[in-house]
């Protein structure tokens, strides 16, 4: 009885002394493997300059300001793609003296590219999209929105917004009474229509058709008065719901951020001036139009 109780105690210490031995393999072979794991992904980490490029990117735009001043002490504004515009004081208000250019929300979500134009007229959802689709007009004339992506509220950069139409009329009535009309006349009455001839004073001196109407923008008469105010406005077009692109060279249209809900739900008013009037127009347009912005310091 003795002999048999010794056999069963030295083969449960045999079989005590494999597990042991099997279990430190395992916990062994788990350890090699999470140490080659992270050095696999080191190694990625290393050799995956794209995916690094994409990271540092994105760290830096997070850091990065919305605005900056140049070496002269000017102020210009940052987009979220790390545009960089100019701005100009008007009166009260401190505006962008280029186009919009931006892909992206201030938050850093992109806004959807749309080339197709049956697509675009069908949209009730934010887009943009480059004139005639050619991205190359972005550097000179910005990009052009429909106004679902203004009604997100985040397109400028931070503290700065799309213009309301109250502050648009807050520009002209400004500009109509202090020395902005080509004529040097005044709006006395402030009603922004009596006397309102200060396209010239707001286009930029270049890229605009020519024109023999008196005081209009296409016109180099009144020399003084050409973008006299700074705010260099373009002549970026703009897409029409039934038309697609049109006016490049010859007009120019900015949204603001105010609905027309008097006459339709799907329209809102926008600003245009063309290269042979002096006036600015405020009209309404179908929000899946697409115009360009001008973004306004809060």
């Amino acid at each position: 009885m003795y002999c048999c109780d010794v056999q069963v105690g030295n083969l449960i210490k045999n079989n005590m002394k494999k597990i042991i031995i099997m279990s430190l393999a395992i916990i062994f072979g788990i350890t090699t493997l999470l140490a080659q794991e992270k050095a696999t992904r080191s190694k990625r980490a290393r050799y995956n300059p794209n995916e690094n490029t994409v990271k540092i990117i994105g760290s830096v735009l997070n850091m990065m300001p919305s605005e900056m001043k140049d070496a002269n002490g000017n102020l210009i504004l940052v987009d979220r793609d790390g545009n960089t515009y100019k701005t100009v004081t008007t009166g009260t208000q401190i505006w962008m003296a280029e186009n919009l250019k931006t892909t992206r929300y201030n938050d850093g979500t992109t806004i959807p590219i749309v080339t197709d134009n049956m697509t675009w007229i069908n949209l009730t959802t934010p887009a943009y999209c480059w004139f005639s689709n050619n991205e190359n007009a972005k550097t000179i004339y910005g990009a052009i929105y429909n106004w679902y992506v203004v009604n997100t509220g985040t397109l400028c950069p931070g503290g700065w917004h799309v213009p309301s139409d109250a502050e648009w009329t807050t520009l002209e009535l400004f500009l109509q009474n202090n020395g902005f009309n080509y004529d040097g006349t005044v709006d006395m009455d402030y009603d922004r229509m009596t006397n309102d001839k200060i396209a010239k004073s707001l286009a930029s001196e270049t890229y605009w058709a020519e024109s023999t109407e008196k005081g209009s923008i296409g016109n180099t008469d009144y020399p003084v008065y050409r973008n006299k105010s700074g705010f260099n406005a373009l002549p970026s077009g703009f897409r029409e719901y039934y038309f697609g692109f049109g006016g490049l060279g010859e007009s120019g249209m900015w949204w603001s951020a105010t609905e027309d809900t008097e006459f339709n739900s799907n329209y809102c008013w926008y600003r245009q001036i063309h290269y042979d009037r002096s006036l600015v127009r405020r009209d309404h347009g179908r929000k899946v139009e697409g115009a360009a912005i001008r973004c306004v310091r809060d």
